[in-house]
Order: structure tokens, then sequence, then C-alpha cells
């Protein structure tokens, strides 16, 4: 059994022993207040240190018990000091194995390894840290045992009852044969760097700099100040003196200094998104591992992530008003269970695969991501059909478009409703500005016909894709043999207009944050042709996978004493991929760096 880095020993004992210090330094000195007279200095100067040692001691024991061991088919996980734990996690099971260096771990030659499996709800085994070799070791070993298993080399039914080998023995086997064979090719598919770059930061928003604003708020009331004092200079607001020389404002003057503040909130929104991105896209790489894309990014702390494309769930381009309106889109993936990254110090969610290129480049990497899972089940390399173009869905029927229109009007309505309601009742408000929400009303036809021109779906050859969005457009696809479930559901409003939505549910981590593929608003009749139609292409690509399957599992164990080819009994909804000799002899269809057109480079 290995353990830990010692250095991770010494900063995690400095760190808790430091921690419960500064608490039994508080709480002393609350205690002497209490007691009126203060307690004695000498109490005060124990308590501290026995603290400290307290809280180091404790945190070296933790290391000390914590063991961790990757044996053939598993990765035991021991730990606990008064109550111990013991965790074995199936190789076959994991979904990621991620890397994540801080700035003071890149500074100590340490790493954080984090372990996700397939339905977890949350990182199953974090091993914090370990040295940088190490870290890159457990990548490849903890990575191998599930893609060899979604190579069709999986164990049968027969080899499983007939217990031929002991689990230890395949893991040395395996281990035997990965020492004596080359580390798997490596290609780098996109780096982000210079104008792309600088257009991913002006172009992004991150959520969390809504609140920078309140953060800084002496920063930002100085630049209303200097914004309203400029307003006053060029007589835009008027500001009379009364009594005391208190300056006073008139309601109309309010407007333009409301404008001030909306402008100089959103600047700093802005502003801060853009550091925000910089900081944790700066250094984004892409590459190609085996049967594996690995991404490596970050400005402070460094971050590696693996997204294995045997396991991709659901594939997805997505752009905002400026993305499009630039010819610019970004690409995600998704592996079921727990968000990659989400663990190590990401955003929650699915994890980028590209954060910004062409939408033809973007394009040709996801239909290159599409071919791989289609040769699962067909043993080569296929073209799929055209799921990004902007005229690849079918729009919602017309009287949809009449239901977007009257739900915006009357939000707008009841917004104006509000607004009249606090003039009336609570304190008069500029004369106009009640009424401003009015406006909306005027806008919404043409809110209403961008949400219907930007929603659609579609039935290509290898899965659903789905469109929704007109300010950021996610253009989604689920490949057949993903599908958990699949229904219909319809809403009152639906049900006056003969509407409903079809959801089709996968094991994508994107799906526990409402990013489920959904048609919305089919005609009823649709709606149900659509389920229909799903759930009997389900049906076939599992079919066809467990035959592809089959055909690999026969080729591999040869032919019987009787002429006859072997064909093991493959589980129902088996979803194993290629074997290493199909990936061998097919390249990955993508562009380099310097941003040349794709082309296509895919072997048969």
């Amino acid at each position: 059994m290995a353990r830990l880095h010692p250095t991770s020993a010494a900063v995690s004992a400095l760190r808790s022993g430091g921690q419960l210090a500064v608490f039994a330094l508080f709480a002393s000195t609350a205690l002497a207040g209490m007691g009126g007279g203060g307690a004695p200095a000498p109490q005060v100067s124990f308590a501290v240190p026995a603290a400290f040692l307290l809280g180091a001691g404790g945190s070296l024991a933790r290391w000390y018990r914590f063991e961790y061991e990757v044996l053939g088919d598993r990765l035991v996980v021991r730990s606990g000091v008064l109550s111990r734990q013991e965790r074995e996690i199936p190789l076959h099971r994991v979904q990621n194995v991620d890397v994540r260096r801080s700035v003071l771990q890149r500074a100590l030659g340490l790493a954080t390894v984090t372990v996700e499996t397939a339905g977890g709800g949350s990182t199953e085994a974090t091993l914090d840290a370990v040295g940088r070799d190490e870290a890159d070791r457990l990548r490849e070993e903890l990575g191998r045992p599930g893609r060899r298993r979604d190579t069709g080399v999986a164990q049968t039914t027969a080899e499983r009852t007939a217990g031929e080998q002991t689990a230890a023995d395949r893991g040395a086997e395996t281990d035997a044969a990965s020492a004596g064979g080359s580390p798997p090719d490596s290609e780098t598919l996109y780096e982000l760097s210079g104008r792309r770059f600088a257009t991913l930061c002006a172009v992004s928003f991150r959520p969390s700099a809504v609140i920078a604003p309140f953060v800084g708020a002496s920063v930002f009331d100085d630049l209303l100040f200097d914004g309203g004092r400029l307003l006053v200079r060029y007589g835009i607001v008027d500001v009379d003196v009364g009594p005391g020389d208190v300056p006073s404002l008139g309601s109309g003057d309010l407007l333009p200094l409301a404008v001030v503040g909306a402008v100089g909130f959103l600047l700093v929104v802005w502003l801060v998104s853009a550091a925000l991105t910089f900081v944790r896209y700066y250094g984004f790489r892409l590459e190609r591992v085996g049967d594996e894309l690995r991404y490596e990014r970050g400005l402070l702390g460094r971050y590696s992530g693996t997204v294995p494309l045997s396991k991709v769930q659901t594939v997805t381009v997505s752009e905002n008003a400026a993305l499009r309106r630039l010819g610019y889109a970004s690409l995600t993936v998704d592996t079921a269970g727990y968000a990659p990254g989400s663990g190590g110090g990401g955003d929650a969610g699915v994890e980028t695969a590209v954060p910004l290129d062409t939408r033809e480049r973007v394009v040709a990497l996801a239909d290159a991501v599409r071919a791989e899972l289609g040769a699962d089940a067909e043993g080569e390399a296929v073209t799929p059909e055209d799921a990004f173009g902007v005229d690849a869905v079918e729009r919602p029927p017309l009287r949809a478009r009449r239901r977007y229109v009257a739900r915006y009007a009357l939000a707008a309505l009841a917004l104006a409703g509000v607004a009249v309601g606090v003039d009336r009742l609570a304190f008069d408000l500029p004369r106009y500005l009640p009424l401003l929400p009015l406006v909306g009303v005027a806008l919404a036809p043409l809110a209403g016909h961008l949400t219907w021109a930007n929603r659609g779906r579609a039935t290509v050859d290898d899965g659903l894709v789905t469109r929704t969005g007109a300010i950021r457009r996610h253009t989604r696809l689920v490949p057949y043999f993903r599908l958990q479930t699949v229904f219909v559901s319809r809403t009152v409003f639906q049900r006056r207009r003969d509407l409903a939505s079809v959801v089709a549910d996968s094991a994508s981590s994107s799906g526990l944050l409402g990013g489920d593929a959904v048609a919305h608003d089919l005609d009823d009749d649709d709606a149900a042709d659509l389920r229909g139609e799903l759930l009997e292409r389900l049906r076939e690509s599992l079919a066809a996978r467990r035959r592809a399957s089959h055909r690999r599992e026969a080729r591999r164990r040869g032919p019987t004493g009787d002429g006859r080819d072997a064909v093991a009994d493959g589980p129902e909804g088996d979803r194993d991929t290629r074997t290493d000799a199909d990936a061998d002899g097919r390249s990955f269809e993508w562009v380099d760096a310097g941003g040349d057109d794709p082309e296509d480079s895919r072997d048969g």
C-alpha cells in the first residue's frame, strides 16, 4: 500500500495546526473577556501551541493512516484514524481521472488526483496530494482498464464462471503488457492563444462576476460618483442647493443617474468576467491521448482533466449572441456521473473541450467525436449526418411562436403593473418610469420570433438533436444508445394549444443541472411519434452494438475446434467500443493549432 507524498503531510499539518491555533487564540481571548479580569498570560500561551500540536498531530495521523493501492481491476483506498474505512472502486467504472495543481502545489511539485465514476453523486476518491510523476502514473493506470473494457476485451460470462484466472493474475498480465508496450500517442488538437483568447475574454460572461460590484463597493461607489460629477459638469443633471446648503435632485434627474449606475455595473461585471476567464483558460490545450481527450488550463493553478471518448454522453455546440455575430462557437462534451472538473476546482457542470474557435472547426471536432462513437457499433469510422448546421433542425409549429409572444407580453404587463403599484402606494417614481416595461409589449413579437427561430429538433443517424436558447444557443446531440428515459410532458398552457415537449434523458452530469435534451413545443401527434421513434432507435442501436461486440469477441477468441467462430454472450445493452487494433488504424479529424481549415484525415 502506498501513502501520499510526505511533503503533503507537512503542508496539511501546518494548515490544520494553524487553523486550530487561530481558533484557540480567539476562543481564549473571548473567554478572558467574559471573565472580566482576563485570563492569565501563561494559560493563553499554553492553549495556542497545544491547539497547534493537536491539529498538526491529527493531520499527520490521518496522513499515516491513508493508504491506496491499484490492483488488477480496482483501486483500493483505506483511510480513517479511529474509524477505519476501505473503499474499492472498480476500474471499469472510472469515468474521469483529473489532476489539479494549485500555486503552492506547483511550487512543491505536488498534485491532487480525483477519481470520478459513473453514477456517482460526488468524487469517489481524492488523493491530496501525490508527486507529479505519481499523478501522471495514476492517471494512465486508472484510465487504462476502463479503456480496455470499452474496447471489447471485457470478461465474458463463460470466463467469469470458468475461473481460469484470478483477478490478480489478470492484473499482473495487464501491467506486464502495459510495461512492455509503448505509451499511447499524444496529438495536440487545439491550443487557445492570441486573438481567439482575447475574443473569448471579451465575450464571456461569468455569473460569479455579478457580485463583484457589491464586494468592491467602495471602488464601485467612486465610479458612480465620478460619473455623476461628469453629468453635472455637462449640464445633463441639475443640482439645486436647498436649505442648509444640502444639494437636491429633481425626480427627472434620477433617470440619467440610473443609466450611469447600470452602465457602471455592467462595466464592472464585464471587466471581472474577462479577468476570471483569463485566469481560468490561460494556456488551454486539448490533446488526444489514445482514446481520451485531455485538456490542461489555468494561470494560477493548473488543472488537467480527461474525457474518455467511449464514455461521452452528449455533445453540445454553444454560441451566445456575440459569438454568433463573430462566427465563433464553443464545444462541450459530457460523460456519465459527476461532472468532470466539478470536484477539481472547476465550475459545476460539463467541461469545455473547445472554449472558442470558428464554428466550422468546432463542428468538425464535434463530428469527429460522433464518428468515434458511431464506429463502436459499425467497426469502422463513419461520416455522420449534419447535426449542427443552422438549418439542420425542424422548428416548432407556428402556434408555438404565438405562445411565446403572449408569454413575453404578459410578463411585460405584469412588470408594468408592479411598477405602477410601487409608484402609487410606496413612493413617487419619475413620471414615465412605471410605464417603461410596456416597451416589452412592443418587443414581445420580436422576442417570441427569436425564441421560436432558435428552437428545434431533428433525428439523425446517430442521435437526437435539440436546439434551444436565443441569447445563448445550445445545439445538443444525444446518441441513441445513451438514452435512459424518454417521456412526453405537457403544461397547462401547452395543452390549450395541443402542444407537448419530449424530454430525452441520458446519464450525463448536465442533466443534473437542467441540461437534458428537450424538444420543445411539438404538435401532440408529432411528440408521440418522436417518442416512439426514439425508443425504436434505442433498441436498434443497442442491438447493433451487441452484434458488433460479439463479432469483436469472436475475432479475439479465434475459431473453435469445429471451425465455427466463438461468440461470447455479451450482456444486453453492452456499450463496448472498438478493439485496440481498430483504434490504431484510425486517426482523429481536426485542425492544427495554427488555425488552418479542417481536412479529412480519417482512415477507414
